[in-house]
């Protein structure tokens, strides 16, 4: 008999810093990029379980593919120049997708450095490309990616020659991408990393029936908490401005301001974290990469420090979509290779 998939264990936490030292290349040049029809095997293997809807069958897509970075300019989310237009493709049975496939070598120098690439969909005979969706860039192996639904009403769209050049768009962003690295995890937890899929409902209210609840929204908040309680953990969690440095005489001291007394807040938009969860049965591990999250905290915080026991720092990072580019996009994206 198969195995129960049954995962015990906690993930880790990375939260992404920018790498000014990275630009993000554009993939005007990108070769070997090629789509196709695939189908699921068995049926189960493809599932759709939200308000997007299948691709339409016996009907022309093209796709683009462009590589999500940071907007040196305006700090939120744009992308380099995109690459060009696959060729026609169609899917003639219902409940196939799409394959999308780039050779790893392929990728242009510094790639690495991206956060994410975005999928453009042009159906039919649109005149435009809509951003699709966002996938998952895997830099150890061939880039593998399945579109199983159509664009969701509302996203962005772009004109080719906007998508194949390094114009500045009020959606696009400065088209000046810089990268991002992930430094070493956020450090020990205790108690879990607790992701909380909360919702937003909207009461119908029928004459003739009962009262209830239907979804229209939904976010993963990613809610933990580090043993690492030195102060710069401090600084991150509760906010502030910290420096370490060694001084004149030769020693080292650390700063830390805090509390600062105003009722003002700032946006500081979303910024890309990942979780790199347990490995199930078959002992490979899925990566959560999450694009749509304040990663700055939002929780109060208790410090509690005693003889007893550790004084845990708490954080709540929250979906909060604060870029154009996200809107209309999954901004949870999980990825696992089985190899």
């Amino acid at each position: 008999m198969a195995v129960v998939p049954l995962r015990i264990g906690v993930p880790q936490v990375f939260i992404s810093v920018n790498d000014p030292a990275t630009n993000v290349p554009s993939l005007l040049t990108l070769s070997g990029f090629a789509v196709s029809s695939i189908t699921p095997s068995p049926a189960t293997n493809f599932i759709i379980n939200d308000v997007k809807t299948p691709v339409s069958l016996n009907t022309n897509y093209q796709f683009m593919l462009a590589l999500l970075c940071v907007d040196n300019v305006n700090k939120g989310y744009t992308f380099n120049a995109a690459s060009p237009g696959s060729g026609v493709a169609q899917v003639t049975t219902a409940g196939n997708g799409f394959r999308l496939y780039v050779p790893n070598a392929n990728w242009p120098a510094n790639y690495g450095g991206a956060i994410a690439v975005c999928v453009f969909v042009k159906k039919g005979s649109a005149s435009v490309w809509t951003l699709s969706e966002l996938a998952y860039l895997d830099t150890s192996a061939d880039f593998e990616h399945v579109v199983l639904c159509d664009a969701f009403p509302g996203a962005p769209t772009f004109t080719t020659a906007l998508l194949q050049s390094s114009t500045t768009d009020t959606v696009a962003g400065s088209r000046t991408g810089i990268g991002i690295l992930y430094p070493a995890s956020v450090g020990t937890t205790t108690e879990g990393v607790t992701v909380e899929r909360d919702v937003t409902t909207v009461r119908v209210s029928p004459d003739d029936a009962p009262d209830y609840e239907i979804t229209t929204s939904r976010a993963a908040n990613v809610r933990f908490q580090t043993l690492p309680n030195a102060m710069a953990q401090i600084t991150q969690a509760a906010a502030g401005n910290y420096a370490k440095w060694t001084g004149n005489d030769g020693v080292v001291r650390e700063i830390a301001q805090q509390v600062l007394l105003t009722a003002q807040a700032i946006l500081p938009g979303n910024r890309a974290m990942k979780l790199l969860m347990p490995p199930d049965n078959t002992g490979f591990a899925e990566t959560r990469l999450y694009l749509g999250q304040l990663t700055i905290n939002q929780t109060r915080i208790t410090e509690n420090w005693r003889k007893a026991a550790t004084t845990p720092i708490q954080f709540v990072l929250q979906t909060a979509p604060q870029d154009a580019l996200i809107k209309s996009q999954h901004s949870e994206i999980i990825y696992k290779k089985n190899g």
